[in-house]
């Protein structure tokens, strides 16, 4: 390509990239192509950058048609990052995907099947312009995007809050953003900001965890300071307390010595220990554990913490009898939704958790079903071979890891991932890609590279902590 035209190229790319980051907060807004209820606004910018960096790299003047091993070029642009080790996985997923996709109209549906396709290569995108981005601008610039995008969210959010309060002028507001903006879904007077459930927030507390400490302004500390507590008041969300509490135990127990850590555990077994035989032997300690337990579930917010819960584990476990009825070869990508009701018919009794009836609504609802986890969705889709490749993947990931705050982050992704179903929400592939590549030294370019350029007039902080 001539190099004037692949500096243009590149220089738009920059500026798409950082639309991307700041756009993050707004996932589920109703006029975006449906991908399911999610429909991230970022990842038309990080298509577009991605798009472009992948043309301006690719070596055209070396490709030949009548020569096969030339078309290696095509993944010039991929196989030149570091992360590529972990980044092929994914690629192969896609592939593997496709080759699915292809034999789904013989028994199933083949436009579900190119949507969960397209799905994937969204993620592929969001890892590549997450890995971009930290190599042409440094974790601290895209820190102060991503917290600078949600500002105007935290003024929101103080509008949300005073509706479940009670104001009558903040819940004209919302509903205006429900009923025009967002895409439809029910509002349950919980904190959802720019989504459709509050368990999407979940991520987005993630990603600010992930980026807080490379923040330098104490304005946008003190801001997604407050976002979060606001979040986490108002959400009653599970997804955004077990975030919390993954990174938070985790930071903890990294930080003890191992040999201090052994120890505080076998003392914790043993205390268990003791309590499990004090709790048999004691009639009246059981009957006042069952008067606790059913004093907490008066309290509206543990009721619907257990209630959820509950519900979101039939939803996953039914992929695990998926995957036992079709003997861990999965239904095909993207042909969950065609089957889901017999399986989970087959083998649980929603009845007895059912108690606000969102089981029967899905059950007798038209809508097309998404397996309600990423990692086992992907056996749904792909059998263990996909579960496979998402292990490899993930492997990688955490093979790059530098610091105890990027594993923390990690090890929260992937609970995140195991528990959630909507697999195009960017949040927790953008943590791992700006996180996995965070200390790693700066790959020499290969023949012929060229890294997409920085956002014009703006210096790169490769280095920045």
């Amino acid at each position: 390509m001539h190099t004037p035209l692949k500096k243009r190229l590149l220089d738009v790319s920059g500026w798409l990239l950082m639309a991307g980051w700041l756009l993050l907060p707004y996932t589920h807004l109703r006029w975006l192509p449906n991908l399911g209820t999610t429909r991230p606004l970022s990842a038309l910018p990080f298509a577009l950058a991605a798009g472009l960096i992948y043309l301006a790299q690719v070596p055209w003047q070396t490709l030949r048609l009548s020569q096969p091993r030339s078309w290696v070029g095509l993944l010039q642009p991929f196989r030149d990052l570091p992360e590529w080790r972990f980044l092929r996985w994914w690629l192969v997923l896609i592939v593997l995907g496709a080759l699915s996709a292809l034999i789904t109209p013989l028994y199933g549906s083949f436009p579900q099947a190119l949507n969960r396709l397209f799905g994937y290569a969204i993620i592929f995108t969001f890892l590549f312009a997450g890995l971009i981005s930290l190599k042409n601008h440094g974790l601290r610039r895209i820190a102060t995007w991503v917290h600078l995008g949600y500002l105007p969210v935290l003024l929101y959010a103080f509008i949300e809050a005073a509706a479940i309060l009670g104001s009558a002028g903040a819940m004209s507001v919302v509903v205006f953003m429900r009923t025009q903006v967002i895409v439809e879904y029910k509002w349950l007077m919980r904190m959802c900001l720019f989504t459709t459930e509050p368990s999407f927030l979940g991520f987005q507390v993630l990603l600010l965890i992930a980026t807080f400490p490379s923040l330098k302004s104490r304005l946008l500390r003190l801001s997604t300071s407050l976002l979060i507590l606001l979040i986490l008041v108002f959400s009653s969300s599970m997804m955004v307390l077990m975030m919390i509490a993954i990174y938070a135990c985790l930071r903890i127990l990294l930080a003890i010595p191992r040999r201090a850590l052994v120890r505080g555990a076998l003392a914790a077994l043993a205390l268990l220990l003791i309590f499990i035989i004090i709790y048999a032997a004691l009639p009246q300690m059981q009957d006042s554990a069952q008067t606790l337990l059913g004093q907490a579930l008066e309290n509206r917010r543990i009721y619907n913490l257990f209630a959820s819960s509950a519900i979101r584990s039939s939803f996953t476990r039914n992929l695990i009898y998926t995957l036992i009825e079709t003997r861990g070869l999965g239904l095909g990508i993207g042909q969950y939704g065609m089957f889901w009701k017999d399986i989970y018919l087959r083998h649980i009794d929603y009845q007895a958790i059912d108690v606000g009836g969102e089981i029967t609504e899905k059950l007798n609802s038209s809508e097309y079903m998404r397996p309600w986890s990423v990692v086992l969705g992907l056996g749904v889709d792909l059998g263990l071979v996909g579960i496979g490749l998402f292990i490899a993947f993930y492997y990688g990931v955490l093979r790059s890891l530098r610091s105890q705050h990027a594993f923390a982050i990690a090890a929260a992704g992937f609970a995140a991932l195991m528990g959630a179903y909507p697999i195009v929400t960017p949040h927790v592939w953008l943590a791992l890609a700006i996180l996995a590549v965070e200390n790693l030294p700066p790959s020499r370019p290969g023949k012929g590279e060229v890294l997409a350029q920085p956002t014009p007039g703006v210096r790169s902080e490769r280095g920045a902590p």
